[in-house]
């Protein structure tokens, strides 16, 4: 499933730019251009010594100097995968737009960063960050001259993390507005957003519609385990223990979930085994949870599963 508050977590933003302003004289060698484009399957570590090569010559300025910083605030964001590094991110995104306040791609990147901080940062400070990222990702739509439905997604998990169900919402319907056939998965959100608003009919609806596209072409090969992650999820909250352990059960059986997918279906199949009497599971399914994501249990807490 997208993450139900982020969506992490999970794509590295679009790399390939030209750098044609190559300063003759600044000794850099053609492996740390394409390293810090990511070109050749570059690792996270090779895009970020690159771009830090490319940034320590001075031969770069203006524009070009944005996109360098920006490649390298996504390495540090996307491309290290579930160990994002936040900080350097944010630092490298703000250098960007202080270069380039147009750079549109920036502040998406700076909101997705915002975002994930707002998630793991407990007490009031998530809110200041979290309306960082709303900032961020509303910037991103008012300078893209065509946003897609990803750019509304995100800005809906963060009005969700904000507690703004009704602007969440809007967003969701305008991603599916732009994007039909729900390629980005927005059905997944919007099933989980009316879970948390108790409207059980139309949260069902969305989440058997996703699951039934799961072998149309085209389609996300994360659809599958998305939709039954966010089934279970609605079942828990309906309090249909048993079907939510069932399709936290089918999450589980996907290869290759990340550690943050793994972690929500273990917690959510362990809630469920508790409340049906299954004591034992359950609390080792919730130990196991933790240990892969030590904010999944304060995530289930935001959305009402205590």
């Amino acid at each position: 499933m997208k993450p139900r508050f982020f969506l992490f977590l999970t794509i590295l933003l679009t790399v390939s730019f030209f750098l044609a302003e190559k300063n003759s004289a600044a000794a850099q060698t053609a492996q740390q251009i394409e390293w810090c484009e990511g070109k050749n399957n570059a690792s996270a570590d090779q895009i970020i010594q690159g771009c830090t090569a490319l940034i320590q010559t001075h031969a770069y300025d203006g524009k070009v100097l944005a996109k360098i910083f920006r490649l390298r605030g996504n390495a540090y964001l996307y491309a290290k995968g579930s160990h994002h590094e936040l900080d350097p991110a944010i630092a490298d995104y703000s250098e960007a737009i202080r270069l380039n306040p147009q750079d549109a791609s920036a502040f998406y990147g700076r909101g997705d960063a915002y975002k994930v901080k707002g998630y793991g940062t407990p007490g009031g400070a998530a809110k200041r960050f979290i309306a960082l990222s709303i900032k961020d990702f509303s910037e991103n739509i008012r300078l893209n001259p065509k946003p897609t439905a990803l750019h509304y997604i995100n800005r809906s998990n963060a009005y969700k993390l904000n507690g703004d169900y009704e602007l969440a919402m809007g967003d969701l319907n305008e991603a599916l507005r732009l994007d039909p056939l729900d390629k980005e998965e927005a059905l997944v959100n919007r099933c989980n957003l009316y879970a948390l608003l108790n409207r059980w009919p139309e949260a069902l609806a969305d989440c058997n519609e996703s699951l039934a596209r799961k072998d149309k072409a085209d389609q996300s090969p994360d659809r599958g385990p998305d939709s039954m992650n966010a089934r279970g999820f609605l079942f828990l909250k309906m309090a249909k223990y048993k079907e939510s352990a069932t399709d936290y059960d089918a999450v589980l059986q996907y290869p290759k979930l990340s550690d943050y997918r793994r972690a929500d279906a273990l917690y959510g199949r362990g809630m469920a085994r508790l409340r049906n009497g299954d004591v034992a599971n359950g609390n080792a399914d919730i130990a196991a949870a933790k240990a892969l994501n030590s904010h999944v249990a304060e995530a289930f807490a935001r959305d009402g599963i205590k």
